[in-house]
């Protein structure tokens, strides 16, 4: 992403909207990603190549984690 990091792109939106769900996907697969992106608000971190039913998986089980957190929470919205 030209001028931008993802980590830029990921704090920028968890400033502005902290209870958005973020799936960092990225060709950078390194421990030290994964820990800074989880660290910045990262729901998961998933390195390329990727396998299609693995996003699927990971988004399904985020959106649960939302409606329960919502179902805890109902304010937060």
């Amino acid at each position: 992403m030209p001028g931008r990091s993802g980590f830029g792109i990921l704090k920028a939106i968890k400033d502005c909207h902290p209870d958005i769900e973020v799936i960092v996907i990225t060709g950078y697969k390194t421990l030290e990603n994964a820990k800074e992106a989880i660290r910045l608000g990262a729901e998961d971190f998933i390195p390329k190549p990727f396998n299609v039913d693995d996003i699927v998986a990971m988004v399904a089980k985020t959106m649960e984690k939302r409606r329960n957190n919502l179902k805890i929470n109902p304010l937060t919205e």
